[in-house]
């Protein structure tokens, strides 16, 4: 196995650590995942068998719709991005596209009001559709305020008084 090249400077490697030479963050998200997965598999197999197809028929159109329709979605966003988006604005828009499509498909069934009854208000008391919007525009502002941050913080490094 050979070691990645020197950068210019001597400042050491140039890449990260390997996988197996993780950071300590990355053996700590590796294991509460591992733990949340075990729990999961646990949970799944204690079920009455019954219940196994049904669950079989989830998981299996789970995989199919992040294969066939989250992943190619994520891939185009992902190059449409890197062709519209100047390189100084990717990090802050690709986070905000990130967060409000997981905020719109974790609340979509509350906005649309699945489950509602007439006949009981305490069954969906908020309006979630309107508190969706809500965050959306303040993730968004946060995005668009890091991306001022980003750009102001640029041209102020590329002024020729910031050398003296």
């Amino acid at each position: 196995m050979t070691t990645p090249a020197e950068p210019p400077g001597g400042a050491g490697p140039g890449p990260g650590p390997t996988v197996l030479g993780g950071t300590p963050l990355f053996w700590a998200g590796l294991a509460v995942g591992w733990a949340i997965m075990a729990v999961g598999i646990r949970s799944a197999l204690s079920e009455r068998l019954a219940r196994a197809p049904a669950l079989a028929r989830f998981v299996l159109g789970f995989a199919v719709v992040h294969d066939f329709v989250v992943l190619p979605a994520a891939v185009v966003l992902a190059v449409l991005t890197a062709r519209l988006v100047p390189a100084v604005a990717r990090v802050p828009v690709r986070l905000a596209l990130a967060l409000s499509w997981l905020l719109v498909l974790i609340s979509w069934p509350a906005a649309r009001r699945y489950g509602a009854r007439p006949d009981n208000p305490t069954v969906l008391p908020v309006d979630v559709g309107r508190n969706l919007v809500i965050l959306l525009a303040a993730i968004w502002l946060l995005a668009a305020l890091d991306v001022a941050r980003r750009v102001v913080g640029a041209r102020r490094d590329r002024s020729p008084a910031a050398g003296v």
